[in-house]
C-alpha cells in the first residue's frame, strides 16, 4: 500500500520512470543550469526530491515525485515553493506523530488535519459536529485508501494510523502543565522571534517565564485545562496587595497577566484545547489600586468565627486570626518564629526583627505588637509559629483568597486577605490614635523626628484596646 499524500500532491510514485532534469538558460554564464528539484516526465513538470535522513523512518519512499500538473517550466518554478513547504509541514507531521511524548503526537495529528484540509477535533466533539464535514473526512480517508479497501487489504503503515487518528479525532489533548507550557508556547512563536538575537531572545522570555512562575507559586503546577478564573483572580489579587503595599507599579502586574492571556491563547489556538480565557479583562488601572477595600467590624467578626473557615487548614485558619487585631503583613506572621512570640509575660507580643537569612519590607517595619482578641488565642494555640507558611506567604494568600472567595466573604474584587491589614489602620485613624502609635503598629515611616524609645506595650495594648472587634466571647459562636 502506498504511504498516503499530502493534499497538495496530485500524484507520488515510488518510482519516477524516465525523466529529464529540468534546464533554465544561465543569465550570468551564458550556459544553463539544472533547475533544483524539477524533473520531466512525458512533458510534465514533477517536484522530485529525496527523502531527507532524518524523516527516513516515518517516510520509507527514498524518494517523493509530486507532479505540478503543468507543461511549462515558469510555472513549475512558481508553483515549487507551495509543494516544497507543504512535502516538509508533511514530514514533520509524521515524525511527532511517530514521537514517544504525548504532546507530540497530538500536535502532530493537529499538523496532519490541517495539511488534509481539515480542523483537528477530539472524537467526542467530531461525533456532535456537521455531518457534511464528517462525511468529507471519511471520503478523504477513502481517497487514500485507510478505509474501504476490503478484507485483503494490507495492514495499514504506522503513516496512515496517523491520519486516521488525525481525521477521525483519535488522540486526546494531553494534560499540558503550567511547568511545560512555555516550552510548547516556544516552539508555537518561533516565527515571531526568530530575528531576535540571543540577549534579545532571553529579555523577551524572561518576563513570561516569572510570570508562569509567579501563577505556579500561587495555584501549584496544574494543567493548562484546570486553571480557571478563581486562579487568575488570586494572582490579580497578589498584585493588587504587592502594587499597594509594596511599590509595584500596576504596568508590573499588568505584564504579568498580558504575557499569561497571550500564553493560554496562543496554546488554545495551536493544540485546540478548547481553554476558557481566564486572564480576560483582569488589568489593574490606576484608580482601582490607589486604596485596598478594608472590611467593615463586623465582617471581620463573622470571619473570626470557628464555623466560617471551618475546612481550611489550622495553621493558615489561624494567620488569618492573627492578622485581625494585629494588622500585621502576612509575610511578617509566616516569618515569626518560637522566639518572636513573647506569651509568658504582663504583656503579651511578637517581635518582628530582620533576620540574616530574611529580610523585612523597609526597616520600620520593625516593631512589637501586643496580641488582645482572637489574635492572642491564634499565637496561644501556635506558640512555635506557622512552619507550615514560613516563607510560603504567596501559597497562603492564593489560599486563603481562593477560600474566602468560594464562602462569598469577599464583598468585591478588590478585596482580599490583605484587605484587613487595611481594615485594621482604619480603625487605628478612626479611633483618633496618634500618628507616631499608628506608625509604630503599622509599621510605617513616622514623618517626624523621633525622640526617645517611643510607646511601650503597656500604651500600645490600651489603645489596641480601645479598637479591638474579637473578643473572645463574640468569636465562640
Amino acid at each position: 500500500m502506498q504511504p498516503e499524500r499530502p493534499i497538495s500532491a496530485i500524484d507520488a510514485e515510488r518510482q519516477m520512470g524516465t525523466s529529464v532534469p529540468a534546464t533554465v538558460p544561465d543569465s550570468g554564464s551564458g550556459g544553463v543550469r539544472v533547475a533544483r528539484r524539477l524533473k520531466k516526465r512525458n512533458g510534465v513538470w514533477y517536484y522530485s526530491r529525496q527523502v531527507p535522513a532524518r524523516f527516513a523512518d516515518v517516510d520509507r519512499r527514498g524518494w517523493v515525485a509530486i507532479s505540478l500538473e503543468t507543461r511549462d517550466l515558469a510555472r513549475a518554478e512558481r508553483l515549487k515553493g507551495a509543494v516544497e513547504r507543504e512535502l516538509e509541514a508533511y514530514w514533520v507531521a509524521l515524525k511527532r506523530g511517530d514521537s514517544d511524548d504525548d504532546k507530540e503526537r497530538y500536535r502532530g495529528a493537529i499538523d496532519r488535519a490541517r495539511l488534509e484540509g481539515f480542523e483537528y477535533r477530539e472524537a467526542p466533539a467530531l461525533a456532535n459536529s456537521q455531518l457534511d464535514d464528517i462525511l468529507a473526512r471519511l471520503q478523504r480517508l477513502e481517497q487514500m485508501k485507510i478505509i474501504g479497501a476490503g478484507m485483503d487489504a494490507q495492514p495499514p503503515t504506522p503513516a496512515e494510523v496517523q491520519a486516521a487518528d488525525a481525521l477521525a479525532g483519535g488522540l486526546s489533548s494531553p494534560a499540558l502543565k503550567l511547568s511545560d507550557a512555555l516550552a510548547e508556547f516556544y516552539k508555537l512563536t518561533r516565527d515571531k522571534v526568530r530575528a531576535k538575537s540571543e540577549d534579545q531572545l532571553r529579555r523577551w522570555k524572561a518576563p513570561r517565564l516569572k510570570a508562569v512562575n509567579n501563577l505556579i507559586e500561587l495555584v501549584g503546577d496544574k494543567a493548562i485545562i484546570d486553571v480557571n478564573r478563581a486562579d487568575a483572580l488570586s494572582l490579580r489579587a497578589w498584585w493588587q496587595d504587592r502594587v499597594i503595599d509594596e511599590d509595584y507599579t500596576p504596568n508590573s502586574a499588568n505584564k504579568d497577566i498580558g504575557h499569561l492571556a497571550q500564553l493560554f491563547d496562543t496554546l488554545n489556538d495551536g493544540l485546540q484545547l478548547g481553554l476558557s480565557k481566564p486572564f480576560q479583562k483582569l488589568r489593574l488601572a490606576d484608580e482601582e489600586i490607589k486604596q485596598r477595600s478594608p472590611f467593615t467590624s463586623d465582617q471581620l467578626r463573622h470571619i473570626a468565627k470557628p464555623a466560617t473557615l471551618a475546612g481550611m487548614n489550622d495553621q493558615a485558619r489561624w494567620i488569618v486570626m492573627a492578622m485581625i487585631e494585629t494588622g500585621m503583613r502576612p509575610s511578617e506572621i509566616c516569618g515569626l518564629e518560637k522566639d518572636d512570640i513573647i506569651l509568658d509575660t504582663a504583656v503579651p507580643h511578637v517581635k518582628i526583627r530582620m533576620k540574616a537569612y530574611r529580610r523585612l519590607k523597609t526597616p520600620y517595619s520593625q516593631r512589637d505588637i501586643p496580641l488582645i482578641g482572637i489574635s492572642l488565642e491564634a499565637f496561644q494555640a501556635n506558640p512555635d509559629g506557622f512552619p507550615q507558611y514560613r516563607d510560603r506567604t504567596s501559597q497562603l494568600s492564593a489560599l486563603v483568597n481562593k477560600v474566602m472567595r468560594g464562602r462569598h466573604l469577599l464583598p468585591t474584587e478588590d478585596h482580599s486577605l490583605y484587605s484587613i491589614r487595611h481594615s485594621f489602620q482604619d480603625r487605628l485613624t478612626a479611633a483618633d490614635m496618634p500618628d507616631r502609635l499608628q506608625a509604630d503598629l503599622m509599621g510605617h515611616k513616622f514623618n517626624r523626628p523621633r525622640y526617645g524609645e517611643g510607646p511601650t506595650l503597656e500604651h500600645k495594648l490600651e489603645w489596641l484596646s480601645k479598637v479591638v472587634v474579637t473578643a473572645t466571647q463574640i468569636c465562640e459562636s
